[in-house]
């Protein structure tokens, strides 16, 4: 073979498809020289595919088919799981909805859904409601409360002004008794305007060093004239310096309230007692009073706004609001204290504040303390 023709030739096999008809054959050609020299060898071969391209035609066709049922069924199969998973969704969803549109706040919600998620979206709806509930309960007693305490003084002042009109004269007994029933709603109506700016956020409290026990001292020295009014013993048992850090007036008022509050339920010929010391980082205030005690159910409530035990109600011809107690949970909450109440029925009670000490000032307080110790061991 000339190297023109040669030249022609593939140098490297050669496959491709060759149509015959309706057949495709595959076909590979590839050149070998022979062993005369000068000459090549064309050597192919064919084979016929369209067996193999059928087959495969009707597998994607099989397979797509297959995809196309299993597609089907897992959608099917995910309706019909949807349904089961939104079923009782739906049924929450609804009661739910009846809870608030009836306002029947008791019902709650059930936590046995097949659906873990679901428990918990009931559970914390559950939550809502006992809040609620809650808020709406204590809202209702608040009026009830308001309503009563306001009922007595507004009868009082009413009844006298009618008597005086029909005498045509002047009774100053009828005066004066206006006067105190409306001193009475002055307190109240101060009162219920401090909580509620209190809880408001909207009563600003100074920061400022101050001498808890001068602040005691001066209360007791204010409730011993009604102390001894009332023919009670009021006594300072115990007094430490206790430098703190807050509002004065406002720490005053909660004094002035808890040595008022024992003052108001002890017997006449009782004893109420006050004292103040440092325990580790706190300045404490116990009120201790020898009345009647308080009930065991009564005491997480006492701090409650116009909560008074049924017996307090009645006993010693009481004239309060239940308000001094709240105030003063409110002022020593804020000042980062807390308030106790201990007691047992003929007891009395053992009112305790207690708040953080300045640590500034309590580091110079204990320094001078060691110097007079010491001044006095040396004389």
């Amino acid at each position: 073979m000339d190297p023109e023709a040669r030249a022609g030739l593939p140098r490297h096999p050669i496959a491709r498809n060759v149509r015959w008809g309706r057949e495709v054959w595959r076909v590979r050609t590839e050149v070998r020289p022979a062993e005369t020299e000068g000459r090549w060898w064309v050597i192919q071969v064919a084979v016929n595919m369209t067996p193999w391209q059928e087959w495969t035609t009707t597998m994607v066709v099989g397979l797509i088919a297959a995809d196309l049922v299993v597609g089907g069924l897992l959608a099917l199969l995910l309706v019909r799981m949807s349904r089961w998973m939104l079923w009782p969704m739906e049924q929450v969803s609804q009661l739910a909805q009846d809870i608030v549109q009836d306002e029947e706040l008791s019902r709650r919600l059930p936590t046995n859904q097949p659906v873990p998620e679901l428990n918990l979206w009931a559970e914390a709806f559950n939550t809502a409601l006992d809040r609620l509930e809650e808020i709406l309960q204590q809202q209702r007693r608040f009026l009830a409360d308001v309503s009563h305490e306001l009922r007595t003084p507004l009868t009082i002042i009413r009844g006298q002004a009618q008597l005086m009109r029909r005498t045509g004269q002047y009774d100053p007994e009828a005066v004066a008794d206006i006067e105190k029933e409306a001193e009475r709603l002055s307190r109240l109506v101060e009162d219920l305007l401090f909580l509620a700016r209190a809880e408001a956020g909207a009563l600003p409290l100074r920061r400022e060093p101050v001498d808890l026990d001068a602040l005691l001292l001066e209360v007791v020295r204010q409730s011993r004239v009604l102390a001894e009014r009332k023919g009670l013993h009021l006594t300072l048992a115990h007094l430490e310096p206790l430098p703190v850090v807050g509002d004065p007036d406002r720490l005053t008022q909660a004094l002035l309230n808890l040595v008022s509050n024992a003052v108001q339920y002890t017997p006449p010929g009782g004893e109420v007692q006050i004292g103040a010391r440092r325990e580790g980082d706190w300045a404490l205030v116990w009120v201790r009073d020898t009345g009647p005690g308080i009930a065991a159910e009564d005491l997480p409530h006492l701090f409650e706004r116009f909560y008074r035990a049924d017996r307090a109600r009645t006993r010693r011809g009481s004239r309060g609001f239940g308000l001094g107690l709240s105030i003063v949970h409110w002022i020593v909450d804020a000042h980062g204290g807390y308030v106790t109440v201990r007691s047992r029925e003929g007891q009395g009670a053992t009112f305790t504040m207690a708040l953080p000490l300045d640590p500034e000032r309590v580091v110079d307080l204990a320094d001078d303390e060691a110097d007079e110790e010491g001044a006095a061991a040396q004389a």
